[in-house]
């Protein structure tokens, strides 16, 4: 008997392993420095501002999708979290982006994506990355209103 109830705690203490560690590797947020491409699980990414600069920065032209974060009135917002899925939804990372603009190099295709923001509930969304030029895509938080 207590042969079996030893077995029985190393066969739920393994159980319990195996649950912590599948708790592990839920990404985390990445922060992303403003205006420094930065690769985050082998994809180039940047957050950006909208400011003038920021908006005309020729560098941003080889990204061929841009994440644009906004309230429910269309204004811009920050510090939003971005997950992004690949194959069987698994994620392949997730970045934390202090301005409205995330660009990301990304192959063609889509790609869902699970975005937060402070004061909005989480959005998933699919968006599309073309074959050449860039794509905007914007994610509107309805439930952020007024300026931020």
């Amino acid at each position: 008997m207590i042969r079996r109830t030893l077995l029985l705690s190393v066969f739920a203490g393994a159980a319990l392993a195996g649950i912590a560690y599948a708790d592990d590797i839920v990404p985390q947020a990445t922060p992303l420095p403003m205006d420094e491409p930065t690769m985050v699980n082998g994809v180039d990414a940047v957050c950006t501002g909208i400011g003038d600069e920021a908006q005309t920065d020729p560098r941003w032209q080889a990204y061929p999708i841009r994440v644009e974060f906004a309230g429910g009135t269309g204004q811009y917002v920050g510090n939003a979290v971005l997950t992004l899925y690949g194959a069987n939804d698994t994620p392949e990372f997730t970045v934390r982006c202090n301005g409205p603009w995330l660009l990301l190099q990304l192959a063609p295709g889509k790609y869902k994506v699970a975005v937060a923001a402070d004061g909005a509930a989480q959005r998933t969304e699919t968006i599309s990355v073309p074959q050449s030029g860039q794509a905007r895509a914007v994610i509107r938080f309805a439930d952020i209103v007024g300026p931020r």
